[in-house]
């Protein structure tokens, strides 16, 4: 692309700005000049003195503040009312069947075919029945009716980007469908409830209409009516009226500014390698969503699509199918230069032949900051890495260590919305990764940056992240802080993968016994709690699940599960110990260093069925986590 075609775009997008900028540039140069000065020849698009009479006439001298009371009273009303009815609403229509439900849906933009009047009339009529103009509900109510129909019909288009495999999940895990809605749902919806929450702020903030007709009182005026009234009195003095819609407008930018966030969120991507027989599937249709100044992390095994993800998410990779967005912006196409994310890359990619301080103020020199100011920030961030004292040094006179904190350094420096990192400590010793992890914990706290990690290494993920996704074959299996992984993992395929030693996965069969229903596992059987009793009926084979933390070894016993010590391996201050049972099922246990049973001794195990996680033999996925409460033997 020539240099011209790229500024022709860039030069309308700048008179775009500037013509929808200046009325509001204007707006606020008139509430700040003095009355006397407003129409006094020269006119100036720029002036020093300004003063603040304009806005204290307003706010002292007329009823200004009362209106803007009763405005947000207003507003702030809509919000509730639609919040709660638009997603109780969007979710029946997403996950309900009834009869002409699509009709419903798009029925409801019907009435915006119409001018607010029509609709305005029979509400005053109504309202006046009920007695309720000139009051705070009537006033909610009808500003809750203009915007509500398009606030249901935008919940709707947010819940079905929801997979209802997530819901599927908390079902199957015991949670009841009101629970799935609020734990699952409603996070995933969280874009389209703060664009409700703006919309009706933003209709409520500016109706004039049926404020106008259903409230007469002039202490019930909103701040629309007041103002026009305001100018009546007023015989329109300039200064004061821009400055009352200067202040009008500062709620809805407040608004707008505290409830935007920055999240990271990926769409049914999918990327594909190769063609015909050669093809890979890298990626398999990943939806999610990665809230603003999280430290989310991607964990599997190599091959499994993590750092394709990572790299599609950096605009390094495109997507064969899907859409990629940071906030708001669809930035599916844009180059990583317009991004505004950096990334710390597994084999550090430190330049050579630059210096540590070169290398860390790259990012400032190639967007054409001062030499001062480079300085500046590059001492700065070096300061805060400990790397003060080797400004001077080039990469090769550097511990490995070292160099990782350069990397991480010009990575920061440029204050990216999204800082990505692809296993950069996976070249480091054991120590020094115990020190790198401390190092980026500490970093993600001062820095304002949505942290995207990528590591095979499962300690990293569950030390360092707020939230982990377990994947394999280029799906994300589970999706979750890193304790709710440990504890209540959605597969086998989870299990085993997350923690170490890795959970004891053992055949076992569903019976049924005098009291209900009953597992049969390692010749004893353990009685199923009612709570977990609808999920496993019908059910014949299972595949049990428990952390090798979670078993005991006792002395044997008539009543205990009983085995062998095939292998007891010393870890410092607990041992790993492999016992072999009767039927020749292994078991991994963790226990106490240097306990009694060694080596070829004969042992019990003791276990509590709250420990106990059900998996389904054929597909692997989870049935039930915490089986009981009652200890086994």
């Amino acid at each position: 692309m020539s240099r011209l075609q790229r500024s022709g775009p860039l030069a309308l997008l700048r008179v775009v700005l500037v013509l929808v900028a200046f009325p509001f540039y204007w707006m606020l140069l008139t509430s700040v000049t003095p009355r006397e000065a407003l129409f006094k020849p020269p006119y100036r698009l720029f002036r020093l003195d300004f003063s603040l009479g304009n806005y204290r006439e307003l706010l002292f001298a007329t009823e200004f503040v009362r209106y803007f009371a009763n405005s947000l009273i207003a507003a702030v009303g809509a919000i509730v009312l639609n919040v709660i009815a638009a997603t109780l609403a969007g979710y029946g229509l997403t996950r309900f069947a009834f009869p002409g439900k699509k009709t419903f849906a798009f029925g409801t933009l019907f009435s915006y075919m119409f001018p607010p009047i029509l609709m305005a009339i029979p509400l005053y009529i109504l309202f006046s029945a009920l007695q309720m103009r000139n009051t705070y509900t009537g006033l909610i109510l009808a500003h809750m009716a203009i915007s509500l129909p398009l606030n249901i019909w935008l919940m709707w288009q947010y819940f079905q980007i929801v997979p209802l495999s997530l819901e599927e999940a908390a079902w199957t895990s015991g949670a009841s469908r009101l629970a799935a809605l609020r734990q699952v749902c409603l996070p995933s919806a969280r874009p389209g409830i703060l664009s409700v929450a703006i919309f009706s702020f933003a209709l409520s903030w500016n109706d004039f209409t049926f404020a106008f007709l259903l409230q007469t009182d002039r202490k019930m005026f909103t701040l629309p009516v007041g103002l026009a009234t305001f100018v009546e009195q007023t015989g329109v003095h300039w200064g004061m009226v821009m400055a009352a819609a200067v202040l009008v407008s500062v709620p809805t930018f407040l608004l707008v500014f505290f409830l935007q966030r920055y999240p990271v969120r990926l769409e049914g991507l999918d990327k594909r390698f190769g063609r015909g027989a050669r093809e890979v599937h890298a990626v398999r249709d990943l939806s999610l969503e990665i809230g603003e100044r999280e430290f989310f992390t991607f964990v599997g095994p190599s091959g499994c699509g993590k750092t394709t993800t990572l790299r599609m998410i950096a605009g390094l990779e495109t997507p064969t199918a899907g859409r990629i967005w940071f906030g708001d912006s669809d930035v599916t196409a844009l180059p990583p230069q317009q991004r505004d994310i950096a990334m710390v890359f597994q084999d550090i990619a430190l330049f050579p032949y630059m210096t540590v301080r070169q290398n860390i103020g790259y990012p400032l020199r190639v967007a054409s900051l001062s030499r001062a100011r480079v300085d500046e920030k590059v001492e700065k961030v070096a300061a805060t890495l400990g790397l003060s004292d080797k400004l001077a040094m080039k990469p090769g006179q550097l511990s490995g260590g070292q160099q990782q904190r350069v990397a991480i350094g010009r990575a920061i420096i440029k204050e990216p919305k999204v800082l990505l990192m692809d296993e950069p400590l996976s070249a480091l010793d054991a120590r020094l990764r115990v020190e790198m992890r401390t190092e980026i914990l500490r970093l993600h706290r001062e820095i304002s940056s949505t942290i995207i990690y990528v590591t095979h290494d499962q300690v990293e993920a569950m030390t360092m992240s707020t939230r982990v996704a377990v994947m394999d074959q280029g799906r994300a299996l589970q999706i979750d802080p890193p304790r709710v992984i440990f504890r209540r993992p959605a597969d086998v395929t989870v299990a085993t993968f997350i923690g170490t030693p890795a959970m004891n996965i053992i055949p076992a069969a569903v019976v049924t016994a005098p009291g209900g229903l009953a597992i049969e596992l390692l010749g004893r059987q353990i009685m199923v709690e009612p709570r977990h009793c609808a999920t496993l009926q019908g059910l014949k084979r299972v595949e049990v699940g428990i952390r090798p933390q979670a078993l005991r070894l006792v002395p044997p016993g008539p009543e205990r599960i009983s085995g062998r010590v095939f292998l007891r391996e010393p870890l410092g201050l607990e041992d790993e110990v492999l016992v072999e049972t009767g039927d020749g099922t292994r078991l991994r246990a963790v226990t106490v260093a240097g306990e009694a049973f060694a080596e070829g001794a004969a042992v019990g195990l003791e276990f509590g069925t709250d420990n106990l996680c059900v998996f389904d033999a054929s597909s692997g996925k989870a049935l039930s986590h915490n089986l009981g409460n009652h200890p086994t033997q």
